[in-house]
């Protein structure tokens, strides 16, 4: 029998067996996020379940970039895993609040850092 995965699998398998992150330690990650982040257009993305969020940070105030980002975090499930990535990048995993079962992988990203 073969067993075929790839390292996503595998990282998905074992983020679902993290208890979910404080809310606190979780806002403070978000704001340091936040406190990195600098004017430009962010994307915040989940292509599992095809969620597309952008952030147009060329008039906000880095305090309503942290609401807003808070807020599209929160709204989606409980945090079980926020990491940092070289190139601004962020990967968080989200225990979905709908289905409990699913997990999701969406990665926060600056415009410049897509490849078309």
């Amino acid at each position: 029998m073969e067993i075929t995965t790839n390292l996503y699998d595998l990282n998905k398998n074992l983020i679902s067996q993290f208890s979910p992150l404080p809310i606190n330690e979780v806002k403070e990650q978000i704001q340091q996020i936040a406190n990195h982040c600098t004017q430009g257009y962010y994307l915040f993305i989940c292509p599992d379940n095809r969620q597309y969020v952008v952030f147009n940070y060329l008039t906000e105030e880095p305090n309503n970039f942290y609401k807003e980002l808070c807020e599209v975090i929160f709204n989606r499930g409980t945090v079980l895993a926020i990491d940092e990535k070289p190139d601004d990048l962020w990967e968080i995993w989200i225990r979905d609040a709908y289905d409990k079962d699913k997990i999701y992988l969406y990665q926060l990203i600056t415009y410049e850092a897509i490849e078309c």
